[in-house]
């Protein structure tokens, strides 16, 4: 299980973002990615649709984050707006996961 960033935009700019887990699942096979690689950020989108967080849109993806690089457990998974971001989580250190 990893830790995943996904951030959300629209025809208007930023949707929200959200820290989720990719919990392990199995897919069916048409919802299977063609490289191995992209199937966690795939299962945090999903995870990200089953909390009811996801606001649709475009979807971009940081990650993985381990336990210590991770926000305060009340900002995960929940749907964070652009000033929750910007002022309450401004003095974390944002470490470079791989993006998707």
């Amino acid at each position: 299980m990893t830790w995943w960033y996904l951030s959300f935009a629209g025809m208007h700019g930023f949707r929200g973002g959200c820290y989720v887990e990719a919990l392990p699942e199995d897919l069916p096979v048409e919802l299977m990615p063609t490289d191995p690689q992209d199937l966690p950020f795939l299962l945090a989108v999903r995870q990200a649709n089953r909390l009811g967080i996801s606001p649709g849109g475009q979807v971009r993806g940081c990650g993985p984050f381990s336990e210590d690089q991770l926000p305060p457990k009340q900002y995960r998974n929940r749907l964070l707006d652009k000033d929750t971001i910007m002022k309450e989580l401004d003095g974390m250190k944002w470490p470079a996961g791989e993006e998707n």
